[in-house]
């Protein structure tokens, strides 16, 4: 199985799940929808393509963004989370959203077509970037702005209070068990924050990101990490099980394989570390480090290098 067939599989085994904590995602990404707006510049009567959109955030913000004039292309590899992206754009009554089933390494679409084009969370998931990258620019009309937003450090307090526990929690568990079977245990290289291959943290160094905008022929290629507000109305444990709604077949099966008392204790011990950010008392926002890079096709630019 490619890597990309596996996102694919895992994004699509929980687009139900996406749906049903809609609401909760669209409050909690909020702070990152309205930064990436602000990068993007998107005027109003503008042509935007939105890649990675998921089940319609933040198709649906830049669609009011735009207005009645402009209309946005919501794209994604999982055509069940377009479905839903597309009733959500129906109840808003947003006329101005189209969806289609595209692969922002091969986008289905004529050369500078978009006077924007936006990508927030889904880029640092693509098996090669730089062709996502590419197809970006070549689809672009020349001045067009694209913008993108991606996790930044993965030492922050979200995943250190969440898949930092898991990560804890099975680390005990192979060395309990090599105590038992009489076996040392194996050298294990030191674990990376992030690196060349697909996931979350792969462009934790701003720099990264804007070397490789400036390498697909973007001008202006800039990129900054910020921390946003994360809010979850809710308590850290009701955030974790969220989390691992939306985590994926993967994560779901990983947790399983725990038996019912060390489950429990990774549970507790998660929501407790979730609950130290509680800021009201019925809110938890650990807060959210995040990468924003934005680059512009020069004007009368031709093909990519």
């Amino acid at each position: 199985m490619s890597i990309k067939d596996f996102f694919r599989d895992e994004w699509a085994g929980v687009a139900g799940a996406w749906e049903r904590w809609g609401p909760a995602v669209r409050r909690q990404s909020a702070a990152a929808t309205a930064w990436l707006l602000a990068l993007a510049q998107v005027p109003p009567g503008a042509l935007v393509l939105d890649l990675a959109s998921g089940t319609g955030d933040p198709a649906l913000a830049l669609a009011r963004e735009v207005g009645p004039a402009g209309r946005v292309v919501a794209t994604d590899l999982v055509e069940g989370a377009l479905q839903f992206t597309a009733r959500a754009a129906a109840a808003a009554g947003l006329a101005n959203v189209v969806t289609r089933v595209a692969d922002m390494e091969a986008l289905p679409f004529g050369d500078a077509s978009f006077d924007a084009i936006t990508c927030r969370l889904g880029l640092m998931f693509c098996p090669h970037p730089e062709r996502a990258l590419a197809e970006a620019r070549r689809v672009l009309r020349p001045g067009g702005r694209a913008a993108f937003v991606v996790w930044g450090s993965p030492s922050q307090p979200l995943f250190a209070a969440t898949l930092g526990q898991v990560r804890q929690a099975f680390a005990a568990r192979a060395s309990s068990e090599e105590r038992v079977e009489g076996r040392s245990a194996p050298h294990r290289p030191p674990e990376r924050d992030h690196d060349s291959a697909p996931g979350p943290f792969r462009f934790a160094d701003p720099a990264d990101l804007a070397r490789l905008l400036g390498a697909a022929g973007f001008a202006d290629a800039q990129a900054q990490q910020r921390v946003v507000p994360w809010p979850f109305a809710g308590s850290g444990a009701e955030l974790w099980r969220m989390f691992v709604d939306l985590g994926g077949p993967a994560l779901q099966a990983q947790l399983h394989t725990l038996d019912a008392a060390a489950r429990r204790a990774l549970d507790d011990g998660i929501a407790a570390a979730l609950d130290a950010y509680r800021i009201d008392g019925d809110t938890t926002d650990p807060g959210a480090w995040l990468v924003g890079a934005v680059g512009r096709r020069p004007p009368g630019a031709g093909a990519p290098p």
